[in-house]
């Protein structure tokens, strides 16, 4: 039985908002706002969100909901999402047209029986770095990269989704209700203490989204939050080699710099991790693990190119397009199974949590976090 939840925002489906868009169908509803499949009257298909009128009451919310669109406006990237118009219905509310994606969250991706090819993830990062790098030349900081925010549509290209919480470089501070914001088993130690960040934060949460998708598990396993919170905050990440054993060291060495608990012995920069991770789409030494390979005397044997990486499903290979089968990521008894999957953490900073995280299968745009 649908809930009244469930029928106010079915009730919208049919109606129009300012006499241009029609709401054809609801795409998801989270705790801040609902977003629908919708038609502009000279027949463009969109995305439309559309704040819950409690959270429209909230001054802080509605500045947030604006700083998302202004975000996108300003990145202007064919890898984030395109925001076309903010507007408020007749009654009030803010909404927000957006460009109409199909395909799936990398989080559906991940589950999958077949897992995530080799190929795929790695032309992901490619191109979720070169956002990043667009991003942080603009003074912008996500903050919150994690595969519920990274979308994959039907023509293969990742999207970023939810600059809702990006951190402005001329922006002005922002606190609701005193929260940090982000997903913390993706965060670096400084953002979950509720220090100052810089695009390095993004950094480890991309290094992170490539330990599970390799390792089949997060950095750090918890049962609560609080545990989560003190081991994001105090312990480095595991070595990817010590969990996903099979992995050749140039990825293990590009994954462990990104995670790296310093930030400043991360990569500096998201073109120059872009760098190492395009040696490993094209089969070669990253730059970055050459050298550190070169400090530690001669290397192990290594997987080369187009070989399996070893028995286990989970290996990651680095394949060369002219490969034979393609090594594939995971399976689906490996799926981590950690209940901890918070999405904010109740401490002192200055702006709130994320405004979409997850995203439907099919048609689909950004969805609110519940």
């Amino acid at each position: 039985m649908a809930s009244d939840d469930d029928t106010r925002f079915e009730e919208r489906i049919g109606t129009s908002l300012r006499g241009k868009w029609t709401l054809e169908k609801l795409l998801g509803v989270g705790g801040m706002a609902a977003v629908y499949a919708a038609r502009h009257r000279i027949g463009n298909e969109v995305a439309i969100k559309i704040l819950h009128p409690e959270v429209a009451r909230s001054k802080e919310l509605c500045l947030r909901f604006e700083r998302e669109a202004k975000v996108a406006n300003r990145l202007r990237h064919p890898g984030a999402v395109a925001v076309t118009d903010v507007d408020t219905t007749e009654e009030g509310v803010p909404f927000m047209v957006m460009e109409l994606l199909h395909g799936e969250p990398l989080s559906a991706l991940f589950r999958r029986p077949e897992g995530v090819p080799t190929d795929d993830v790695l032309r992901y990062l490619d191109e979720l770095l070169d956002v990043l790098t667009a991003a942080h030349a603009q003074g912008i900081v996500h903050r919150d990269i994690k595969f519920d925010n990274l979308f994959v549509t039907d023509t293969g290209s990742l999207k970023v989704l939810d600059f809702g919480i990006a951190r402005l470089r001329d922006g002005m501070p922002m606190t609701v209700h005193g929260a940090m914001l982000g997903t913390l088993p993706y965060m670096p130690p400084e953002q979950a203490k509720g220090l100052s960040i810089d695009g390095r934060a993004d950094l480890f949460a991309v290094g992170a989204v490539l330990f599970r998708l390799v390792a089949r598990r997060r950095i750090h396993s918890a049962k609560t939050e609080p545990e989560l919170l003190v081991k994001m905050t105090t312990e480095p990440a595991p070595p990817l080699s010590s969990v996903a054993p099979d992995s050749t060291q140039y990825l293990c060495l590009v994954t462990d710099r990104a995670l790296a608990f310093d930030r400043e012995k991360r990569y500096p920069d998201a073109a120059t991790m872009q760098e190492d991770v395009q040696a490993l789409r094209r089969g070669e030494a990253p730059p970055y693990a050459t050298r550190k390979l070169a400090e530690a005397g001669p290397p192990n044997p290594l997987v080369q190119p187009g070989e399996a990486a070893g028995p286990t499903p989970r290996a990651l290979t680095v394949a060369t397009r002219a490969a034979a089968p393609v090594a594939v990521i995971g399976s689906p008894d490996q799926l981590d199974t950690d209940p901890c999957e918070p999405t904010a953490v109740a401490r002192p900073q200055e702006s709130a949590g994320p405004l979409s995280a997850t995203a439907a299968t099919g048609p689909v745009a950004t969805v609110p976090a519940t």
